[in-house]
């Protein structure tokens, strides 16, 4: 009996690892895929179509409360069609979606494409992680994967806009074509290589899944957290590029260029580091760490036009390196502490509220603009230092209040080492 709990444990350990590593996969090319082509869309409305800065927010904000309110609902997707189909029917959709924007000719369209794109956004997230939660079962394994995920794809996001700049910019319209052939590429990938047939949810149960998250205090802390981290770390995409532009630098596309390429090397390096490191650092001091970077980076921006003048670039860069640490440390955390403390059978619907982070996303962009034509940018970076304290301190007491057999550092390390062995054997 002994022996045959070893094989077939064995064997879940190698069906995991296979898993770890399609997934690992399917997100560096979705990561590639989709940044490729994302970063000039701004260009293509702009100039090719004549939009203000103003009207383009305004959809860049409808579309990410689409996706929110999507992801939302994932969780009763998934229950219909399973996560497999889930996550092929989010790669079908964006595929569509590139495409549409690529043979548009008139504002309109684009802006089809563009909700096109966010509803398969929506429709695909959520299910990844509820499809890796509920087959792998090893949970320092699945720890691990989150972990290894969030560096392909920022691979896959350091990666993607390279090529559109220096290939795509030739034809802007090619690259959301080639971008529509990708995402179909993947979708027959998840056809082929996952399965469908793992974890049956009970369909009378939706409901009550959805108001026993609601009225789980822990989790209510967790997603506070991630709503307000989101808030935060939008500035740093959106408010912070336009900063520098306000600025009326000599060069401040090489500039942007230059903290975008810093920032995603970074976020590699300290994930590719972090995760080998896995052991001996505890979840509660990467919270330290993370938050203490972003408070940090805050604080240089905040303070680096009056103190370093002209050189306040230099302050720039070093912000950008400790924003990368700090959401290189930060963000996977989510991701297993959602699988902790949501019960069994439930994960899609925990997942799937976890999405409502994007509020957060639509409201940095706006409040970051009017804090910069009021002119009060030191104020603003320095209430993002103490927003990111506030979503440490939630996500502390998340993480304190969950049980230490489901949530421990050592639990993972032995889980996955013990797997690991089991292979080796």
């Amino acid at each position: 009996m002994t022996e045959a709990n070893n094989q077939a444990s064995s064997l879940a350990i190698r069906e995991g690892r296979m898993l770890s590593r399609n997934c690992c996969a399917l997100y560096m090319i979705n990561s590639f895929a989709y940044f490729m082509a994302w970063p000039l869309l701004t260009i293509l409305m702009v100039k090719q179509y004549g939009m203000t800065h103003l009207a383009v927010g305004t959809i860049f904000t409808a579309v990410l409360l689409l996706n929110a309110t999507v992801a939302l609902f994932s969780s009763v997707i998934i229950r219909g069609v399973g996560a497999r189909n889930s996550i092929f029917s989010g790669l079908v959709l964006q595929c569509i979606g590139f495409i549409i924007i690529g043979l548009a000719n008139v504002p309109m369209w684009a802006i089809i494409g563009l909700l096109v794109i966010s509803t398969g956004r929506g429709a695909f997230e959520s299910p990844m992680k509820t499809y890796l939660s509920d087959n792998i079962l090893d949970k320092g394994m699945l720890f691990k994967t989150f972990q290894l995920t969030y560096l392909f794809v920022n691979a896959g996001a350091a990666c993607g806009p390279l090529f559109s700049m220096t290939i795509g910019l030739k034809n802007v319209n090619a690259n959301f074509l080639v971008a529509g052939v990708v995402f179909l590429a993947m979708a027959i990938f998840v056809i082929l290589f996952f399965n469908n047939n793992k974890v049956i949810h009970p369909e009378d149960k939706v409901v009550r899944e959805y108001k026993q998250a609601i009225k789980n205090k822990i989790f209510l802390c967790l997603l506070a957290s991630e709503i307000v981290l989101a808030y935060v770390f939008i500035h740093y995409d959106t408010t912070f590029y336009q900063y520098i532009t306000v600025l009326s630098l000599k060069n401040p596309a090489e500039i942007i260029s230059f903290t975008v390429m810093i920032n995603s090397v970074v976020v590699i390096v300290t994930q590719a580091i972090f995760v080998s490191l896995l052991s001996s650092i505890s979840k509660i001091k990467r919270v330290y760490i993370g938050s203490a970077c972003f408070v940090i980076s805050g604080a240089l921006i905040g303070f680096a036009a009056p103190i370093a003048g002209e050189h306040f670039d230099l302050l720039f860069y070093c912000a950008v390196v400790f924003v990368g640490i700090g959401e290189a440390v930060l963000f996977p955390l989510s991701a297993i502490l959602v699988d902790r403390i949501a019960p069994e059978g439930a994960k899609g619907t925990y997942y799937a509220l976890t999405n409502l982070y994007l509020l957060g996303f639509a409201a940095g962009p706006i409040v970051g603009g009017w804090a910069l034509t009021q002119g009060w940018m030191t104020i603003f970076w320095l209430s993002d230092a103490v927003f990111v304290l506030l979503a440490a301190g939630l996500l502390l007491v998340a993480m304190r209040h969950t049980s230490a057999t489901r949530f421990s550092d050592s639990n993972d390390v032995q889980c996955y080492s013990a797997g690991a062995q089991k292979e080796a054997d």
